[in-house]
C-alpha cells in the first residue's frame, strides 16, 4: 500500500486566487441568506433615501415650505440611528448563524471557508455605517440651512 503525500501551503508564499474565484460584493450579496438580503437591500435604501430627502429639504428650506423640511429632518435622524443598528444586527446574525453551523461541524473548516460568512457580517456593517453617515451628513447640513433661514 502506497501512502500519497499532500502538499501543504507555504505560508511565506501564499497563492492569490485566480481572477474567476475571487469574491466580490456582488456575490457577498447574492450567497447571503434572504433575511440578511432583506437586511442588505434595506440598509443600501435607507442610504440613497438619506440623500433624497436632503435633496427634498434641500429645495423646500429655499421655497416658503421649511415646515416640510423640518419633518424631514426627523426621518434622517430615524435612519441616522437606525441603520447603524440594522447593520449590526445584520451582522450580529449572521455571525451567530455561521458560529453555530461551525460548533456543529468536525473537523473545523478552513478559514477560506470561513471567509464569506465573515465578509457577510462585515458587510452589513459597512452598509450600516454608510447609511448612517449618509443621513448624519444631511440632517446636519439641513439642520444649518433651516437654522440660517429662521435667523
Amino acid at each position: 500500500m502506497q501512502s500519497t503525500v499532500i502538499p501543504q501551503p507555504d505560508p511565506m508564499n501564499p497563492i492569490v486566487v485566480p481572477e474567476f474565484e475571487r469574491l466580490s460584493f456582488a456575490q457577498v450579496f447574492l450567497d447571503a441568506s434572504r433575511l440578511n438580503q432583506g437586511v442588505m437591500l434595506v440598509l443600501m435604501v435607507m442610504g440613497v433615501a438619506a440623500v433624497v430627502l436632503w435633496a427634498l429639504g434641500f429645495g423646500r428650506s429655499l421655497s416658503a415650505q421649511p415646515s416640510r423640511s423640518v419633518a424631514g429632518l426627523r426621518y434622517l435622524k430615524g435612519m441616522w440611528v437606525g441603520a447603524l443598528l440594522l447593520g449590526l444586527f445584520g451582522a450580529s446574525f449572521t455571525l451567530v448563524s455561521g458560529f453555530m453551523g461551525l460548533a456543529n461541524v468536525r473537523p473545523t473548516p478552513a478559514m477560506a471557508v470561513l471567509a464569506p460568512g465573515y465578509a457577510e457580517a462585515m458587510f452589513q456593517v459597512m452598509l450600516g455605517l454608510a447609511a448612517s453617515t449618509l443621513a448624519v451628513i444631511c440632517h446636519q447640513d439641513l439642520d444649518a440651512r433651516l437654522r440660517r433661514l429662521a435667523a
